[in-house]
């Protein structure tokens, strides 16, 4: 018998079982933003997503900033890790923007709505 694994409809990513088997179709962070589905995580939906490919990886004053490739829906992300605070951030960027995202991340991140 395999785990079911539930998968936001809007960034693809797995999310907590108890969102899923309440019903909700959106991780907590989408939740929030109020993202929209995507169909391209809706119809490519496999019972296990298969885990990123990391791409290139580099660290620097204890920040962590690594390139993934999600080849189930084919899409490019930067992670950055800071290993002082704990904090982490992943960032979908289009693929012709990856290098230029993974050199510079914190140029990619869209200010809050005021």
């Amino acid at each position: 018998m395999s785990a079911t694994t539930f998968v936001c409809a809007s960034c693809c990513r797995p999310m907590a079982e108890s969102l899923g088997r309440l019903g909700s179709v959106r991780c907590h962070d989408c939740l929030e933003t109020d993202a929209p589905v995507r169909e391209s995580c809706v119809t490519g939906v496999r019972e296990t997503p298969s885990l990123p490919r990391e791409l290139d990886h580099r660290e620097n004053d204890g920040i962590d900033v690594t390139l993934l490739w999600y080849e189930d829906s084919n899409r490019v992300a930067v992670r950055v890790v800071d290993s002082e605070t704990g904090e982490e951030l992943e960032l979908e960027v289009a693929a012709g923007d990856a290098r230029d995202a993974f050199q510079h991340p914190y140029a990619y991140i869209l200010p809050a709505a005021a």
